[in-house]
């Protein structure tokens, strides 16, 4: 398990590779395309019960305007349709579908992410691929020798990240001595999110044992339903940013890399 210092202060953030910066801006648009989301369904029941006293009091005041009678209509429509109990199943539904595409596209640009840099570190260092075997077979599938290493590469950097986010910092460390001071909190809540993604796309959502190993939940047993929240979704940005980050600096700072200008992400009010 990768260690890390609960005692290191959170730094601010200071500019990055070309890949952070990507990372940020996609993250930062999905999780502001939420909050627009939770606020208009918020909002709705409130709009839905001023629909009919607005229309009340303006349909005597304008009687030769249909859009005053449709207006109504429409409200006491929607207003018969939210009393329904099944029309409150399927809003919960609606708003547990919306969690769990904002949690596995949050987690889908992470994990993007770490591969670019697993990537590049690889093409820094390509000797790490010296010990690559191509078998007769392999090697008549592609058009030269270049397009065949590209391939091991390929295939390095998809066992790599699928290992997870210990995975990924252990081969850093170990292949390329990339040495990142974690915080603690953040980091165990971007390892959480991204094990809850796997559980979500390839276990229907419920907990399993390797869930278990990498995140030490073992307060949700094997086969329950992983209980996603809003909560947990909205409060998981900030840490994939500062994950991110962190892993970004030592990163660059290894390779000597030049850093972009940085990017400034603005919390969402979800």
């Amino acid at each position: 398990m990768t260690q890390v210092d609960s005692k290191k202060p959170k730094p601010p953030h200071s500019g990055g590779t070309a890949q952070l910066a990507e990372f940020i801006v996609h993250t930062s648009i999905l999780m502001h395309a939420y909050s627009a989301y939770r606020k208009t369904i918020d909002g709705f029941p409130d709009l839905v019960r001023f629909l009919p006293q607005l229309a009340s009091e303006l349909g005597p005041k304008y009687p030769d305007q249909p859009g005053v009678q449709k207006l109504v209509e429409a409200a006491n429509e929607v207003e018969a349709m939210l009393a329904l109990p099944d029309t409150q199943v399927t809003l919960e539904r609606v708003h547990k579908f919306a969690l769990e595409s904002v949690l596995t596209r949050m987690v889908d640009r992470f994990e993007y992410y770490l591969a670019r840099i697993v990537r590049r570190a690889i093409e820094e260092h390509p000797s790490v691929l010296d010990d690559a075997t191509f078998t007769a077979k392999e090697l008549a599938e592609y058009a030269n020798l270049q397009e065949a290493i590209t391939y091991k590469m390929d295939a390095k950097v998809h066992q790599v990240t699928m290992s997870g986010l210990d995975g990924v910092a252990l081969y850093l460390k170990k292949q390329f001595g990339v040495s990142v001071e974690w915080e603690a909190s953040a980091y165990a809540i971007v390892r959480e999110a991204i094990e809850v993604r796997h559980l979500l796309v390839h276990n229907a959502g419920k907990v399993d044992g390797l869930f278990q190993k990498r995140t030490g939940r073992k307060d949700i047993p094997v086969g329950d339903q992983y209980p996603i929240t809003r909560e947990f979704v909205v409060s998981a940005f900030k840490p994939f940013i500062d994950v991110a980050d962190r892993l970004d600096k030592a990163f660059a700072a290894k390779f000597q890399l030049k850093l972009k200008a940085p990017e400034q992400p603005t919390t969402p009010s979800a």
